[in-house]
């Protein structure tokens, strides 16, 4: 239907990036009196979807306001020479399907892997603060600014947000998403969970089946539709290779827990499960800054405490240590020391 070369509004076409039930995604040059920028446009192929365009942009400006660095970000939503589109932030290290596709399916490290949820989550952290639940995380909606290397440079961006919904909006029922990555909620026929059927949990779960592939190199639930809702109601996934740390897989069954109760109830809860596990797997062998730690002793809403050894050139000595995750974590350290110097 669109070609090459084409103009909308002030957009020029210049080469497909993909297609769905909806219509095309181009990358375009804006050309403008300055200069040309380039965007990724979507196209609309029935102006009968205008409604549910404009659903869209209203839950993606939401998202964008203010501007988050792991949210696409949109620039225009407009009607030219009756085509609807949305032009939206081009990013060119295309889609983490399309490396994982390029890289036997499978994260390089378990570094990688950790740092690629992290961002993801950090995403959807934002949004639940926005109160919208996106509805379709899944690897080609999660894309990359610039081809991820083996470093933590990379920046990921959530994108497509066709499916998401702010909470409150009446549109609770029926099953939204892609097969392999909906929630065992999502799914239940029981009347008391009407109302539970999306939430941040159920992203944290799509979440949980992208962070099993990264380190598994398959999906945990692999099966066909409809085959796949009966496997992700009721069947167990299939145990993580032996070469996945037991921290992780941890983090990773939480994730995949089917009760929402029992799964982490926040993007950040789960940021910190995973920056807990960067800590315990770390190449130092557990070494932080000066101490050897040897074991946890215990843990609480802001961090965890570790039995430590000081080794210096003349003697060895044990300390408990204390370690504080999340993004107050400076501030709430800061404040404890100045009362415990005090007191002492």
């Amino acid at each position: 239907m669109f070609r090459k070369g084409e103009k909308i509004g002030q957009y020029k076409l210049v080469k497909k990036l993909g297609s769905g039930a909806f219509g095309e995604v181009w990358l375009a040059d804006r050309e403008g009196k300055l200069g040309t920028s380039q965007v990724a446009i979507k196209l609309l192929r029935e102006v009968q979807d205008l409604v549910q365009l404009k659903r869209e942009v209203e839950v993606w400006v939401k998202a964008c306001s203010p501007r988050h660095d792991n949210v696409l970000l949109i620039f225009e939503a407009d009607i030219a020479d009756e085509q609807p589109f949305i032009a939206s932030e081009y990013a060119s290290g295309g889609s983490l399907d399309d490396w994982l596709k390029a890289n036997n399916g499978i994260a390089s490290s378990i570094e990688q892997a950790i740092h690629l949820t992290i961002e993801i989550l950090k995403g959807l952290e934002h949004l639940h603060s926005k109160s919208i639940v996106h509805r379709d995380v899944k690897p080609q909606n999660i894309l990359f600014l610039s081809q991820p290397g083996n470093g933590q440079d990379v920046i990921v961006k959530l994108a497509d947000f066709g499916l998401a919904k702010a909470l409150g909006n009446s549109d609770t029922t029926g099953m939204f998403g892609t097969a392999a990555y909906v929630a065992p909620e999502t799914l239940s026929p029981e009347e008391e969970m009407q109302s539970r059927r999306y939430s941040p949990q159920s992203d944290l779960w799509a979440v949980g089946i992208v962070l099993y592939q990264l380190v598994g190199g398959k999906l945990p639930f692999p099966q066909s539709t409809p085959a796949v809702f009966m496997a992700i109601l009721k069947k167990d996934y299939p145990p993580l290779p032996d070469s996945v740390p037991s921290v992780l897989k941890e983090v990773v069954a939480k994730s995949l827990e089917k009760d929402l109760d029992k799964r982490y109830q926040s993007a950040r809860e789960m940021i910190e499960a995973l920056q807990y596990c960067r800590l315990r797997l770390n190449k130092d062998d557990n070494q932080l800054g000066p101490y050897h730690l040897i074991r946890e002793l215990g843990k609480g809403a802001f961090g965890r405490v570790f039995l430590a050894e000081r080794r210096g050139k003349f003697a060895t000595t044990r300390v408990a240590i204390k370690v504080l995750l999340g993004q107050q974590a400076y501030e709430i350290i800061a404040k404890e020391a100045q009362v415990w110097v005090k007191a002492s």
